[in-house]
């Protein structure tokens, strides 16, 4: 799960999302069991079900601003990927000036603190932040130039990974 959200570019200023969100939001995932004791494999795993409850949780707390909100910050362009993709670009920028030194100019809005109230639906959030990961992930494996190829390739990666019973 850290590797995982480390990797797509979820963790850091630029988005601001911690590490302790990161473990938040696995912690707070996982269903409780009844008898947790001795069981270090449930201990260090989620289901699939936790794993989009941790990501739910992950995009509450980004709160993306709204598109008119990067268009006042930063135009958007003309390129028609980067204006289908605004989130994505506004946070490759942020996270390229973050690592560069640069300073970032955050765009954190309020409603993403744990405790203030939702502003907006979850599954807006939502979208922005699989739309951040689908693209951060279609850079990284530039081999796949699809979305089916991507998931063809990711579900290769997993069962290459699967213990064998």
């Amino acid at each position: 799960w850290a590797k995982f959200t480390t990797s797509c570019g979820l963790v850091g200023t630029h988005t601001g999302i911690s590490r302790l969100h990161i473990k938040m939001a696995f912690v707070w995932s996982q269903m409780a069991m009844i008898d947790e004791d001795g069981d270090e494999d449930r201990a260090n795993s989620i289901t699939f079900v936790e794993y989009l409850e941790a990501l739910a949780f992950l995009a509450d707390v980004l709160s993306p601003p709204t598109v008119e909100e990067l268009r006042a910050i930063q135009g958007l362009g003309d390129d028609s990927y980067m204006a289908a993709n605004p989130w994505f670009k506004w946070y490759h920028q942020a996270m390229h000036d973050h690592n560069s030194g640069e300073k970032v100019v955050s765009v954190r809005r309020p409603s993403g603190e744990l405790d203030a109230p939702k502003t907006r639906p979850l599954r807006e959030k939502l979208e922005v932040l699989m739309e951040i990961v689908l693209n951060e992930l279609l850079e990284r494996y530039p081999h796949c130039t699809t979305e089916k190829e991507l998931t063809k390739y990711l579900n290769s990666l997993a069962k290459a990974h699967t213990p064998k019973d």
